[in-house]
């Protein structure tokens, strides 16, 4: 088995939506002043880096990131979709469903922005996802479970209502079909042919709507 990170580290400065933000570590103990241990504190916000969005993140009545066994974070038959996007375009491929395979339990939209992450582009001129192909996704994709993508948000910077109504669509508890998880901000910038299998271990706080986390991928080689 191979593994690799499909997650961003978490560095002092994090691109968040439009604008950068500091993600304040600081070292509390350290050997090298004469500490026993080293120990690091660190406060970052639920949303920033690689992050998991669940139903709460829009609505009150929905769970939560710790009220999701498991299971529902591990996915074992992801399909990754390339597409061409530009800055501020609203991905709005209807037909972008009937390319999902029927056991599909993971779409990851590989669009290549994470080459711009170091960019003000990145976080403020951002691709998003049309409430149009969201709602596609939701009703004709019985299996998926997840959406992955590798810009900072489903919702454009510059067309914010409209990424607003995507995430309610994909999102909503009690609408019909099952809603979708959503995975913003991630790194899908290596190899992904051959890709089997996709683990996302999110930070499980009890007060969070959603959580930052770490998303491994595997492959059979």
């Amino acid at each position: 088995m191979r593994y690799s990170f499909l997650s961003h580290e978490y560095a002092d400065l994090i691109p968040v939506f439009g604008e950068v933000k500091e993600s304040t570590v600081r070292q509390l103990q350290s050997t090298a002043s004469g500490n026993t241990t080293n120990s690091f504190s660190m406060e970052i916000q639920s949303h920033w880096g690689t992050h998991i969005d669940v139903s709460r993140h829009f609505f009150s009545n929905g769970p939560k990131i710790t009220h999701y066994p498991a299971d529902q974070f591990v996915f074992t038959a992801p399909q990754v979709v390339t597409v061409a996007l530009n800055p501020s375009e609203i991905l709005n491929l209807a037909s972008l469903w009937e390319m999902v395979r029927e056991d599909c339990d993971l779409l990851l939209l590989k669009s290549g922005w994470t080459e711009f992450r170091s960019q003000p582009l990145y976080y403020q001129d951002n691709p998003g996802i049309s409430p149009e192909l969201a709602r596609m996704l939701r009703t004709h994709c019985p299996r998926l479970r997840a959406v992955g993508i590798d810009w900072i948000s489903i919702s454009a910077f510059h067309h914010r209502e409209l990424g607003r109504e995507a995430h309610r669509v994909l999102l909503d508890p009690v609408g019909a079909y099952t809603p979708k998880l959503l995975i913003e901000d991630m790194n899908l910038s290596v190899n992904l042919c051959g890709l089997q299998r996709v683990i996302v271990a999110p930070l499980r706080v009890a007060a969070f709507d959603s959580a930052p986390c770490t998303v491994l991928g595997e492959w059979n080689d």
